[in-house]
Parts: C-alpha cells; structure tokens; sequence
C-alpha cells in the first residue's frame, strides 16, 4: 500500500485524522482508535482513485463538509462512480439507514461532499 498511486498508508493517516479520528500509522497499516465521529475536512486526493473514492463515502457519514481535493481522479477507474446508480444507493443507505450496529438510529446530520 505504500507504493501505490500514493503512499496510501500515510494518505489515509493523514486524511482520516482531519476529519478527527484518533489514528496511528504504523509499517504496514494503521491502528484507528474508534468511538469518536468524524467531521469535515478540506483533505488530498493525492490523485489517488481509491482513496477520493473512499473519502468520498467517508464523507457521507461525517457531520459537516468534506472537500476532497481532485476527486475527479476515480475517472482512472470508474468514471461513472459519482453519477451511478451505486452512488445515489449508498448516499440514500449511508443517509437514511446510519445505525449504530446496536440496531439504533444515528443521529441525522448535514451531510455535504465537494470535490475540487
């Protein structure tokens, strides 16, 4: 994962710890403290498709704005992932049906994703 279209180790690292998660980056993977929402962020795509991609849903589920900075990138990949029906699936699931593995609702929030 560190040679990839980026070092996606230390991509996640650093992105998910802008949007606040308790987070540690090690050789070969990172240990993420949980318990704690994520908020938005203004984070690097690094042009790396999978990581706009995953941040992109990440993004869903945080309270707040998530800006992600060339996130037009999945084109490299999937070039209908922001206009696919798969997309419009899980913001309504992600959206509509937060629980919290407890079988209780999350609490709803705003929820706004941008790519730069």
């Amino acid at each position: 994962l560190r040679v990839k279209e980026s070092d996606r180790i230390q991509v996640m690292t650093e992105n998910l710890r802008k949007m606040g998660a308790e987070i540690q980056e090690t050789e070969d993977g990172m240990i993420i403290h949980g318990g704690k929402a994520l908020h938005g962020a203004e984070i690097d795509s690094h042009l790396d498709h999978r990581v706009a991609m995953s941040f992109a849903v990440a993004g869903l589920l945080c309270e707040g704005t998530l800006s992600i900075k060339n996130g037009e990138c999945v084109n490299i990949s999937y070039p209908e992932f922001y206009s696919a029906g798969v997309w419009l699936w899980l913001r309504l699931l992600l959206r509509n049906r937060a629980y919290d593995g407890q079988g209780s609702r999350l609490q709803k929030g705003r929820y706004h994703v941008f790519f730069q």
